[in-house]
Order: C-alpha cells, then sequence, then structure tokens
C-alpha cells in the first residue's frame, strides 16, 4: 500500500508540472486531469488530461507512468499504447528518460516528460520541446553495466562470441557452451542488452540489432582504463619491424598480434602511421626487445608492446598477409582510444568489417 501511495504522489506531481508546461501554450485555455480511464476490455490508463483550447475545441491526452523510463520499457510501453484502437496521443510520464528511451519515443510518435522537465510534446498545432534540464532522479549505473569493464572477462568472451555473427541467433546454452560459463552469465549480458534495446530475442535466440550502439558504449567504458605498455624505439621502419616481428614468430616461435595502425591498417588502410603497436605476452618482453634489437625509451616511441590484460582481447585473430593481426572488434576497441586519427580508422573498420 505504501508502493501504491508513492507511486501515486509521484504521478500527481508529474501530471502538475505536465499541466503547468501545456499551460504556458497560449493557444491553449485550460487543462484538466481525470485519474484512470477505461480504454478497453484489457486496459486502463494511468489517467487523462483533457485540452481545451482558445477556439473551444478539446482534445485528450492519454497519460501512462514509469518509474524508470529504461529503454526496453519504454519499448514494451510504446508497442501496447500503439497497439489501442485509439486516436489519442500519449505521454509517457517517468522520474528519468534517457537519450536512447527518448529517441524510442520520437519512432513511436510519443511524447515523454521527465521530473526535471525535459520532454517533447508533440500534437495537432503544438510543439514543446524542453532539453538540458539536470535531473537528480536518473538511477545510478547498475552493476550490469559492469560487462564493457576489462575485469569482466566473461562478458567480454561473450559479447566478442555475438560480434563473431551478428547476423546469428544465438541459443543461450550455444553461448554458454562455447564461452565455457554458465547461462546465469549468459543470462545477464542478455538482460542488459535486452534493457538497452540493442538485441532482439525469439524463440530462435538472441540477436544484436544495434551493433554500432554497444561498441561505441563498449570502447568508451574500456579506455577508461590504460593498458600496459612498454614503449620502444627502432632505427627500423615501421614496415621492417612488422617485418622482423613475422619472421620472430617463424624462427624463435614468439607470439605476437598487431593492433592499433599497424593492425587497423591490414583491415582499412586508411591512414598513415609512424608507430607499430603490438600485443606480446609479458613473459616474452624482453625476448622480442633482442630480436628487434630496440631500446626501451621513456618517449618518442616508435613500437608499443602491450601487455594484454586477458587472453580473451586475442581470440578471433587471425593471420593476414603474413602477421597476426587481432581481430576487427578489438582493433575497434584498441583504434578508438588512439590520438591522431585513431577513431577514423575505428570507424572504417566498424562500418567494413563488423557491421
Amino acid at each position: 500500500k505504501l508502493v501504491k501511495w508513492v507511486i501515486k504522489v509521484k504521478i500527481i506531481e508529474m501530471v502538475n508540472l505536465l499541466i503547468t508546461i501545456l499551460s504556458q501554450n497560449r493557444n491553449i485555455k485550460r487543462c484538466s486531469y481525470q485519474e484512470g480511464l477505461h480504454v478497453n476490455s484489457s486496459k486502463n490508463l494511468d489517467g487523462v488530461i483533457t485540452i481545451e483550447y482558445s477556439n473551444d475545441n478539446k482534445v485528450n491526452i492519454g497519460i501512462e507512468f514509469l518509474e524508470m523510463g529504461y529503454p526496453k520499457n519504454i519499448e514494451d510501453k510504446c508497442k501496447q499504447l500503439k497497439s489501442m484502437n485509439s486516436n489519442w496521443y500519449w505521454i509517457i510520464l517517468s522520474s528519468a528518460i534517457s537519450e536512447k528511451s527518448a529517441s524510442i519515443c520520437r519512432k513511436y510518435n510519443i511524447g515523454y516528460l521527465d521530473a526535471a522537465g525535459n520532454c517533447l510534446i508533440s500534437f495537432d498545432d503544438i510543439y514543446i520541446h524542453i532539453l538540458g534540464k539536470k535531473n537528480n532522479n536518473l538511477p545510478k549505473q547498475r552493476k550490469i553495466n559492469s560487462i564493457y569493464e576489462r575485469s569482466s572477462v566473461v562478458s567480454s568472451k561473450i559479447l566478442r562470441l555475438l560480434f563473431s555473427d551478428i547476423r546469428k541467433r544465438w541459443k543461450l546454452y550455444e553461448i554458454a557452451n562455447t564461452v565455457q560459463c554458465s547461462i546465469g552469465q549468459v543470462s545477464k549480458v542478455k538482460s542488459f542488452l535486452l534493457d538497452n534495446v540493442q538485441i532482439n530475442q525469439s524463440k530462435e535466440g538472441i540477436q544484436i540489432i544495434e551493433p554500432i550502439e554497444i561498441l561505441k558504449q563498449w570502447a568508451k567504458t574500456y579506455g577508461k582504463r590504460e593498458n600496459e605498455i612498454i614503449e620502444c624505439y627502432s632505427f627500423d621502419d615501421v614496415s621492417i619491424i612488422e617485418e622482423k616481428l613475422a619472421k620472430m614468430k617463424k624462427e624463435i616461435g614468439v607470439d605476437y598480434y598487431l593492433t592499433g595502425f599497424s593492425g587497423g591498417a591490414r583491415y582499412q588502410p586508411v591512414v598513415r602511421y609512424h608507430k607499430v603497436h603490438c600485443y606480446i605476452m609479458p613473459t616474452d618482453v624482453e625476448k622480442v626487445i633482442d630480436y628487434l634489437e630496440c631500446k626501451k625509451v621513456s618517449g618518442g616511441s616508435n613500437i608499443d608492446f602491450i601487455i594484454p590484460y586477458d587472453k580473451c582481447i586475442l581470440e578471433q585473430s587471425k593471420e593476414m598477409n603474413g602477421s597476426m593481426i587481432v581481430s576487427p572488434v578489438q582493433l575497434y576497441l584498441d583504434c578508438m582510444n588512439l590520438k591522431n586519427r585513431g577513431e577514423e580508422l575505428a570507424e572504417a573498420i566498424l562500418m567494413k568489417e563488423i557491421v
């Protein structure tokens, strides 16, 4: 009962805010609110605002309240409202509405209002769009957001598998068996992506529908933690250094994986570069330095040896023209966090190799 009372109070507060905003339009003479309204056999609206124009014409606005406007909740609510047999315009009220949730409302031509007064209301000749008001009701980032953290190795493996074929529908058990993790771990990643309307789910499985959005969020979080890098300098040109790395693998069996500009150029040679970016295992650092006859420096390097935080970043690596290259997904994550046209290279790889 207490919870219902609190929600009722929130609805009334937001309805009053909505009426205040609407009443500022000079074409609107008055607004009245009716709590709850039976629409059809399966649905009651939370409320209805009746707007009376200056010319005495009236229009009904359906009001629906969501405690938190997570994208999945908004998407489901929009679909439900659009399926109802009514000519009304709808406005969703929510304590917090993210940018993604707002875009979903726009897609369905449904209005929205958050507790701070940010809104989009568009019907008849009325158009009200308010942005930029600070919302203290935004939810704290849920723990599941850690799927993008480097420490969430299992989540990273699940994401990398999904991106190995974004057109495929993946069964949860198939993902769990391939990644060698529990169904519960797969479900946590699935729930987060579903909540953000970045995958869809059917009886055939789950499938990525917003690959660019996922990768941009992933890269943003991924870049918050710096790589462990050994900076070195060689008198050789980058092309010679890369040839020596390939020769090194054959002669002494030390593995390496090109990334950054070095790796990206194999997929999309859109930028010129003067530094080699390369993953090597920490136990092989001195061997590689000795083989290449380079030296460690504290600045002005033309070789960056990156120590993998986990072997998952090397998954789906492959040989291209005699060189070992990390996967397109890893290249995207690395290049997005490189200066000097790294983002340009990342975008080229994204559009040509991933989506």
